[in-house]
């Protein structure tokens, strides 16, 4: 649900980074970050806690309840055709399709004092500032652009926990720091709970402020360093105050060492005759100011902006250099910036002493783990969180800890449905936690079946939590308590047999038992009638006047029965038995990549448009990321090979409009790099990835445990897309799944490629994936 990348001309070149083994010449943090896509600019470190970018509007979420259309455009808190820049914040969600966030925005001016962001259309009334993009630079850990209004130079870069910030003034001018602790993403009148700032000397600030939106309670505290000494300093309150106690005999709008409110705008002015750089260093923590002192400490202390910009460009080049590949210009940039957006979140949520606030909101430590937080679940399950499992298995491991951390902190002994920042937004549908959980067990990345087991039943077994009850009554969520019962159940079904699985693992064979039976529930909602997945009421009946095609009002979420009737990924042939067998499964596929789907369809959809079609085929949003590969169950699996590239090439290009709908915390990205590959986790819980054919001409995947995956298909094009043989390590392959293990193992996956398909591969029953009713 997410686009993203920016124009190879205009900068990337400028912006290289070089690795030992070969050169990663065309990160480019900037696709997506207009239109869809959703992506931010600025600068991060690999799944780190602080995301510092410049954000280039205020649109709100709601007006006095009211909900602002435009906000939805910035979800990242920046667009790239905006002229102006509001100031630089230190959160944002990565490609999300609703969004919070843009905590403790800082802005540096000259000039006349101004405590308010002025409007885009008049820049002059506020602080914000116009810019130019040609004087933006951004790549990983590095953000820079000219702030015109003012003559400054604003340079960003970050560890884990610190956005470091350095402007550069011009000479002879008043010089402030606005600190403004209203600005907010998705942001509305009265959001801010609680904000404080006090002033520990002429170089140290610590804070916090206290917000009520998409996370429900965000505790976001920090601690503030200065290059150089404040010379004066003040704020203003723009919340009527109602009660002011005792605190009335002082006067504290200037120079008062401690400033609180509900909507809290500072400003800190600097005496810098004989210095025109101001380094400002803004550590966060979600446990407290002392705890945001030692991340400031830990991460930062004794170090210079252009030490830490280093430092950060050789992390990303480390996390990025596990692949190597061989392509064009574009193809090289669109890869890496995949890869890098796919290290974004989810984000470190733990101190560097190891505390972090729990879903009670009391403060745990993390004992032998990393503690994360934002899991877009519904999307990353598919294959975001796979992808980590085999680039990054031990940051996975410590992601699925976090999970079951935070189901033993859940009142409703839940794992996360959407996880942010020590909050449960419940956002979307299913409880897909447990994919992610069978997904590590099923590989050997997490060790701790029956714990996992555990937190799975409880999770599943909540009867109020989306229809759950009625779900284990009826085999199925009714349309009349539901508006989205259709594809809950669905959902639910896949999610059931992850926890099967899981149990069998375990040793578990009465709950696996239970759990394979409700994996089945999927055949309750088919509709024989029309072979596609239909919502049913309470009493048993169809809903009638019922429309595939529309997304609105038929029993999906973000999707129609025409793409989400194929999601039944744990049993395949089940699905194709369901739609009235073979020749008309691949008759029901090949009209969905080929038919046109009417505007008036997606025309009011704020997560589906028109370049996130193919056909009817929905790629800019999850539900049909696994579709293309279906065709490996049938005696057309070459098809799987024609689409995956067609795909590759409309919704991935190295533009700013580059992503064919928003990037999901990184599983659009994710579903590129898989595919780049030639293979994606169709069904995760299994150990195996479904074949696709391989995009580029050479690929080596350098694997945590020290072996090498190579990947060649010399001659591969648009052209010759199909695969005619593949050996691995020599030996003929003609399975239509690779697994896990034989990754682990290393090796060289050699493609001979075709302009005309080989009908004859991978048709044998030892040939196909996995499939519950083939078991």
């Amino acid at each position: 649900m997410n686009k993203k990348l920016l124009f190879f001309a205009s900068f990337i070149l400028s912006n290289m980074l070089v690795f030992a083994q070969q050169p990663v010449e065309f990160v480019n943090p900037m696709i997506g970050t207009n239109g869809m896509g959703h992506t931010f600019p600025g600068a991060c470190m690999p799944f780190g806690l602080v995301q510092l970018s410049p954000d280039t509007d205020t649109i709100p979420h709601n007006v006095n309840g009211a909900y602002q259309k435009n906000a939805y455009e910035y979800c990242a808190g920046y667009q790239y055709r905006d002229k102006t820049i509001v100031g630089f914040s230190h959160t944002h969600l990565s490609g999300t399709g609703h969004s919070d966030l843009g905590d403790i925005l800082i802005m540096p001016t000259t000039g006349k004092l101004k405590l308010n962001p002025g409007r885009s259309t008049n820049p002059e009334e506020g602080y914000r500032s116009r810019f130019s993009h040609s004087t933006e630079k951004a790549s990983p850990g590095y953000y820079e652009v000219m702030l015109e209004n003012y003559g400054i130079k604003a340079q960003l870069t970050a560890t884990q926990r610190v956005g470091i910030h350095k402007y550069t003034f011009p000479n002879k001018v008043d010089k402030h720091l606005i600190l403004d602790l209203i600005h907010g993403i998705y942001n509305y009148d009265d959001k801010v709970l609680w904000a404080s700032i006090r002033v520990e000397n002429d170089t140290l600030l610590t804070g916090y402020r206290i917000t009520n939106g998409w996370a429900r309670t965000n505790y976001t505290y920090f601690a503030i360093s200065f290059s150089q000494p404040i010379k004066d300093y003040g704020y203003k309150e723009r919340n009527v105050v109602r009660y002011n106690g005792f605190w009335r005999r002082f006067h504290l709008n200037e120079n008062f060492p401690e400033m609180a409110g509900r909507k809290i705008v500072a400003y800190f002015n600097f005496d810098m005759a004989s210095e025109s750089e101001l380094t400002v260093k803004v550590a966060l923590s979600g446990v407290s100011t002392e705890g945001a002192l030692k991340n400031l400490e830990v991460e930062t202390s004794g170090k210079d902006f252009d030490t830490l910009k280093k430092e950060a460009a050789n992390q990303w080049n480390r996390e990025l250099s596990c692949f190597e590949i061989e392509g064009n210009p574009n193809q090289k940039a669109m890869f890496y910036t995949s890869l890098y957006h796919t290290m974004i979140n989810p984000s470190v949520y733990t101190d560097v002493d190891g505390l972090y606030r729990g879903l009670d909101n009391n403060i745990h430590r993390a004992d032998s783990f990393t503690n994360y937080t934002i899991f877009s679940l519904w999307d990353t399950y598919r294959a975001e969180h796979p992808l980590l499992n085999l680039i990054a298995p031990s940051k996975n491991a410590d992601m699925v800890e976090s999970m079951i951390k935070h189901q033993q902190q859940s009142v409703h002994g839940m794992l996360p449905v959407w996880s942010l920042m020590g909050n449960e937004n419940w956002c979307m549908s299913g409880y897909h936690a447990v994919s992610v959980l069978a997904d590590a067990i099923t590989k050997n990345t997490f060790s701790n079946a029956k714990g996992a087991l555990e937190a799975m039943i409880k999770t599943s077994n909540v009867s109020y939590y989306d229809g759950i009850a009625d779900y284990l009554r009826l085999g199925y969520v009714p349309f009349d308590k539901s508006a989205t019962s259709a594809s809950t159940t669905l959902e639910y079904a896949y999610d059931d047999w992850t926890i099967y699985q899981t149990a069998l693992k375990a040793g578990n064979h009465e709950i696996a038992e239970t759990y394979r039976k409700r994996a089945l529930n999927y055949r309750n909602i088919f509709d024989p009638q029309i072979g596609y997945a239909r919502p049913k009421y309470s009493n048993g009946s169809f809903k009638k006047d019922f429309d595939i095609l529309q997304t609105y009002g038929e029993g999906f979420i973000e999707g129609n029965s025409l793409n989400f009737s194929f999601h039944v990924p744990h049993d395949v042939f089940g699905m194709i038995e369901l739609m009235g067998g073979e020749n008309i499964f691949v008759n029901k596929l090949d009209n969905l990549f080929t038919m046109h789907l009417p505007e008036k369809y997606y025309e009011n959809n704020e997560d589906i448009t028109k370049d996130c079609l193919v056909g009817g085929y929905v790629h800019g949003n999850e539900p049909s990321h696994h579709v293309p590969y279906l065709y490996a169950w049938t005696s057309q699996p070459w098809k799987t090979q024609y689409w995956i590239r067609d795909i590759l090439n409309k919704m991935y290009k190295n533009e700013i409009n580059g992503l064919g709908g928003n990037d999901d915390c990184g599983q659009m990205s994710a579903w590129y790099i898989f595919s780049v590959m030639g293979f994606y986790p169709v069904c995760p819980g299994t150990d195996q990835y479904v074949l696709g054919a391989p995009y580029l001409p050479y690929l080596k995947l350098n694997l945590p445990n020290g072996k090498i995956i190579e990947i060649k298909a010399h001659g591969v094009s648009d052209k010759k897309c199909y695969v005619k043989t593949l050996k691995w390590n020599g030996r003929t392959y003609d399975k239509m799944y690779i697994t896990h293990n034989d990754l682990l193992q290393g090796g060289v996956w050699e493609f001979e490629m075709s302009a005309s398909p080989n009908r004859h591969r991978g048709l044998l029953k030892e040939d196909k994936p996995y499939s519950l009713t083939n078991e």
